[in-house]
């Protein structure tokens, strides 16, 4: 006989859902971990891409020493010689040149676009047209540092500024550019760089070439009217620069007698451009300079030069420095505080007094 009483049966388990508090808590738990977990990324990729900057200034290295090889003497910045004696009288006589990357495109397996510049013309002899190849406006991917985002931007010089190149002109920019002088670019053949306006012998390297700065990275402004980038021209924070430190016994000039030994003297008006500087009474001297006071916000500070001194900083956007290249091919990172009279005498190839920091007694 069945009992009269049933055991209950067991009503079947309903899944908890989440309440709208323990959700919130989920969320923002997330929300944290992410905020913790993004800066090492962001980190991570910016190491990378130092690392891709600093392979294109490996590469650019090597092409530069084998155009040395070939030709006895690393690429000249420029074609053109001074007028009179050993120092420009404006600027302009050399801002139309090509610049030494155009030489050394066949030893950065590039000779399709090598064979489409004139090394022996200025661009001021040369008037843009669709009938004519344009190479100048090409971006080369060895001449981009990813941290700088280059890609597409370009430079279309003024014609106001000087008769250095003809309307319809349109540049490419890139971010390498090589050492001409410790002081200005018109001093480059009295107080010289690792190149100058002609083909460069390492016999004029007294100081060795470990010892001397050749190439360093340089940012580029998304701006039509700032020159800094264009590689394929011979322009101050383009494909030159230099480092406004004058010499002691020339004072504030470039002195006359070619390859003048160097002593790097400090000037308390006007400071050098270190990397990625805004020193005292001094900036970025260019061509041009459009929106001086945005460039300034976007730690590019520049002015226009006055006809006849340029100089510039090396930048990057890699944190606490710049990587340069030095003229025996090693690459090394630059400091923002490196001392200012050790990188005069990094950037001079004939100083004589070793690499050491401090003014001289």
């Amino acid at each position: 006989m069945r009992s009269a009483f049933r055991r209950p049966v067991a009503a079947s388990a309903q899944p908890r859902a989440f309440t709208l508090v323990e959700l919130l808590v989920v969320i923002a738990i997330i929300g944290i971990l992410v905020a913790l977990l993004l800066p090492a990324i962001q980190a991570a990729r910016e190491a990378a891409r130092r690392v891709s900057c600093q392979n294109n200034l490996k590469n650019l290295a090597v092409a530069v020493l084998n155009y040395e090889d070939n030709s006895k003497g690393l690429p000249p910045v420029a074609i053109t010689k001074p007028s009179s004696g050993e120092v420009w009288g404006h600027i302009n006589e050399i801002e139309g040149d090509p610049s030494w990357i155009v030489h050394i495109l066949p030893f950065i397996e590039d000779q399709a676009l090598a064979d489409q510049f004139n090394l022996g013309a200025r661009y001021s002899s040369i008037t843009p047209s669709p009938s004519i190849p344009r190479p100048w406006e090409s971006q080369p991917g060895v001449l981009l540092c990813p941290s700088d985002g280059a890609q597409n931007r370009v430079y279309t010089p003024a014609s106001a500024r000087g008769g250095s190149f003809p309307p319809g002109y349109v540049f490419g920019k890139g971010n390498y550019a090589a050492y001409v002088s410790p002081i200005h670019v018109i001093c480059m053949r009295t107080f010289p760089g690792a190149m100058i306006n002609e083909v460069q012998p390492l016999p004029r390297f007294l100081d060795g070439t470990s010892k001397t700065l050749m190439l360093a990275e340089i940012r580029t402004r998304d701006h039509t009217s700032d020159p800094r980038g264009v590689w394929a021209a011979a322009l101050t924070s383009a494909s030159m620069l230099a480092f406004d430190m004058h010499d002691r016994t020339a004072g504030v000039g470039c002195g006359t007698r070619r390859s003048s030994p160097y002593t790097p003297q400090e000037n308390p008006a006007i400071d050098a451009l270190t990397p990625n500087s805004h020193p005292t009474g001094n900036s970025d001297r260019l061509r041009e300079c459009p929106e001086g006071n945005l460039a300034a916000l976007e730690l590019m500070p520049c002015d226009v030069h006055n006809g006849t001194w340029t100089a510039g900083a090396p930048r990057s956007s890699h944190p606490g420095g710049v990587n340069t290249a030095h003229v025996d091919g090693s690459v090394n990172f630059l400091n923002n505080e490196v001392d200012k009279f050790l990188m005069a005498r990094m950037v001079s190839i004939n100083e004589g007094q070793g690499n050491i920091e401090g003014r001289s007694p």
